[in-house]
């Protein structure tokens, strides 16, 4: 899933900024802080926090997305199956 938030963040021309965020992914603890990131990208720490905010954001979208297609495939199965 992580592999599709970041196919979909290069087109942005952001495929820096997510190699630097992409140890700051959910339940993950990376070696980097927000400062170190800041840095290395040459912009504030805010703005690495709002990146961050946006990139879990569509991490999330993408998932609740995969959930819904798997459950709609599963209820036309079950119905498929039940006909």
């Amino acid at each position: 899933m992580w592999q599709r938030t970041a196919a979909r963040t290069a087109p942005d021309g952001k495929a820096a900024v997510f190699d630097q965020l992409k140890d700051l992914q959910p339940g993950e603890h990376g070696e980097k802080s927000y400062t170190d990131i800041a840095a290395a990208l040459g912009i504030t720490e805010q703005a690495v926090k709002n990146a961050v905010l946006r990139l879990r954001r569509r991490y999330a979208q993408l998932l609740r997305d995969e959930i819904a297609k798997r459950f709609l495939n599963r209820a036309r199965f079950t119905r498929s199956c039940s006909t």
